[in-house]
């Protein structure tokens, strides 16, 4: 279960299953899902069960919009393994158009990476986002993830796209905020 973030202009909580009506308000536009690897949601029936599913898993955070108290997007971090065994996080997020370019996920980013390397102890978050999603990988040098590499990633939706591969180790996080 996530722990509830609050940032100057956000809230970053558990999903509640009352979500599902803001979700499917920008998650069924098709300049959203492709570029998270899923397909724009078709139906609120599909709003209700990706909400189930985030509150299952709980790793996902709402992003609720303090002023308007809607729930704007989503961010998560996801516990994988590697090919080596070797356990990382992995960040990922979404945003309603409606919200972008004001700074929002830029804010609940680091609001997340904060809580994953001061609260929760993490060695190392990565991230990855494809080709043509320039907004993300704005957002992700923006916050100084290190590039690695670009892979083949395997979606959801279309199968395999090529991506950018990113990581932030907590010692890069906490020299680049000034904490010892």
């Amino acid at each position: 279960m996530v722990t509830t973030l609050d940032t100057e202009r956000l809230t970053l909580r558990p999903f509640q299953p009352n979500d599902a009506i803001d979700l499917y308000d920008y998650a069924k536009r098709p300049e959203v899902g492709p570029n998270a690897g899923w397909n724009p949601l078709k139906s609120m029936e599909e709003s209700q069960s990706v909400v189930a599913r985030f509150i299952d898993q709980g790793d996902t955070w709402a992003i609720e919009h303090k002023p308007t108290k809607r729930m704007i997007g989503s961010i998560g971090l996801h516990l994988h393994t590697d090919l080596k065994g070797r356990l990382y996080h992995e960040l990922g997020f979404a945003l309603s158009p409606d919200y972008q370019g004001y700074g929002y996920m830029n804010e609940a980013v680091n609001a997340v990476l904060y809580h994953a390397f001061m609260d929760k102890d993490i060695a190392v978050v990565k991230v990855y986002h494809f080709m043509d999603n320039l907004k993300s990988e704005r957002v992700i040098q923006r916050l100084g993830f290190i590039y690695d590499q670009t892979v083949v990633y395997q979606t959801v939706s279309t199968g395999e796209k090529i991506a950018k591969s990113y990581h932030l180790t907590q010692k890069e996080y906490k020299d680049k905020k000034g904490i010892k």
